[in-house]
């Protein structure tokens, strides 16, 4: 009974083992790397508001769209999935409720996304833990 035991704990190390080898080695969610350069995106499944939440990409780095209030600007960085955005600003208008909640979403789900991925839904971005914060479409 003993040697049995032993051998499902030895099996079960080295499945653990396989199962850690066979992640990415960045922690990245799976999934294609982004080309962003140049393209713009929308998050259609947005709280209700006045405008939509967009985010256009440039090639020198630079970010710009809507909040669903605000105008955002800003810089980004992408190393095969990992996305920074950290460097985000944007006007203060006030807005009519539904969009301000928009804002406060879009604004959240930029300010966690730490990877990206594309599929054919679109742009996934994800927190660290690798959890889906929201799929933006291509405009």
């Amino acid at each position: 009974m003993k040697k049995i035991i032993a051998a499902a704990a030895i099996s079960a190390a080295l499945m653990t083992g396989c199962a850690q080898t066979n992640a990415a080695a960045d922690g990245a969610p799976a999934g294609n790397a982004p080309e962003l350069a140049g393209r713009t995106f929308v998050w259609q499944d947005a709280p209700k508001s006045q405008t939509m939440p967009t985010i256009a990409f440039a090639a020198d780095g630079r970010v710009s769209g809507t909040s669903g209030c605000n105008r955002l600007v800003g810089g980004f960085t992408l190393e095969g999935k990992r996305i920074d955005l950290s460097k985000l600003g944007m006007t203060r208008m006030m807005c009519d409720p539904d969009s301000m909640k928009a804002e406060t979403a879009f604004m959240g789900v930029l300010a966690n996304a730490r990877f990206a991925t594309e599929t054919e839904k679109g742009l996934i971005l994800w927190n660290e833990k690798g959890e889906s914060l929201a799929t933006l479409v291509a405009k």
